[in-house]
């Protein structure tokens, strides 16, 4: 068992104190904060350290042009990934092995935010004053539209397994394996309300309850053809039996008569006909 999920590391404090220093002897930053874990408290060794800087509007342009060099006075980086002018975003590894990932946005557009509670570190103005950037909640149309787009691509990955397995291409036929699995796992997130992801395994441990993938274990499997055909027609299953269960309480259609002729294709691979004897 770890430790106790209640403060920030000596690690993630001597991060948080070089963001302070930094931030206050720019003055085109008039607010910044930490969020996640550790604004939440329940930080533990593992979190990253979540940082928001806050531009004055008529510098705003010129902060986040410099983000990268910002998030570099955190310590040394060894890994930087800068997500681009659009979504002013910089991810870094500091060479102590700590993850920070800093957020920019400019002093007119602070209430866009949802990051929920935050811990502030400087604030010129009182911007930060009582102010509230919720997580928002996810629409249930929003929950539709994924649902409509996994009861969709599911049965493509899927054919492209029968493909795969039937030609023999076994590295393919695996990494297709690794897909429907994913598509599962979104199923049963979406099915508890929660909002699917690119990243599907991403915290779903504190997100979701995972008793209902307990079956998706027997699904990693070795390299082999048998295996893997095996794996897919639990996964099938299991995706059949969630998507109609999602798919009823969004009060779209499931569609059963795909399933049906998909789950046939699988069959007649795992069971080819015996050839007759000349």
């Amino acid at each position: 068992m770890g430790p106790p999920r209640n403060h920030a590391s000596k690690a993630h404090e001597q991060v948080i104190a070089r963001f302070a220093a930094t931030c206050t002897a720019d003055d085109r930053i008039v607010a910044a904060f930490v969020g996640g874990s550790i604004a939440r408290g329940d930080a533990d060794q593992h979190s990253d350290v979540d940082l928001c800087v806050v531009a004055a509007d008529d510098s705003a342009n010129e902060v986040f042009a410099d983000r990268v060099a910002i998030a570099a006075r955190l310590g040394r980086p060894l890994f930087v990934e800068d997500w681009g002018d659009r979504n002013p975003e910089v991810f870094v590894i500091l060479d102590d092995g700590t993850d920070a990932e800093l957020f920019f946005t400019s002093q007119s557009r602070l209430h866009e935010m949802e990051v929920g509670p935050i811990r502030p570190i400087l604030d010129r103005t009182g911007l930060l004053d009582e102010i509230a950037l919720p997580i928002r909640e996810h629409a249930a149309d929003d929950l539709v539209g994924e649902l409509r787009e996994l009861l969709a691509w599911f049965w493509h990955d899927v054919s492209h397994f029968i493909k795969a397995v039937g030609r023999g291409q076994l590295w393919w036929a695996a990494g297709e394996v690794e897909a429907l699995r994913a598509y599962c796992v979104n199923v049963a997130r979406i099915e508890q309300g929660i909002a699917s992801s690119n990243e599907p395994y991403f915290k779903i441990d504190v997100e979701a309850s995972t008793e209902p993938l307990e079956t998706l274990r027997s699904t990693f499997v070795p390299l082999d053809g048998e295996a893997m055909l095996r794996a897919a027609t639990e996964l099938l299953t299991f995706f059949g039996t969630h998507g109609r269960a999602a798919a009823d309480a969004c009060g779209i259609p499931y569609p059963s008569e795909l399933e049906e002729v998909m789950r046939i294709r699988l069959e007649a691979r795992a069971h080819p006909p015996r050839r007759s004897s000349p």
